[in-house]
């Protein structure tokens, strides 16, 4: 189980939303050299490290709960 935002994902669709994930995606990639993934970069990784599905589930805000599967 993972917590993360999603980006593109329904439950940053309005403007607010999106606005507020670009920012985080660069305040992440100046500190730590990470990024905002979309559902696609995600599905790819997760594949990649050998889980057959997922779900993503929006929880709270941006935040969304994915559910990996062996």
């Amino acid at each position: 189980m993972i917590v993360e935002m999603v980006a593109g994902h329904q439950s940053c669709s309005d403007r607010e939303a999106t606005g507020t994930l670009l920012y985080l995606d660069m305040v992440i990639m100046m500190t730590v050299e990470g990024k905002v993934r979309t559902e696609p970069q995600f599905a790819k990784l997760f594949s990649e490290a050998g889980f057959a599905s997922y779900t993503i589930t929006p929880v709270c805000g941006l935040r969304v709960l994915i559910q990996l599967y062996p």
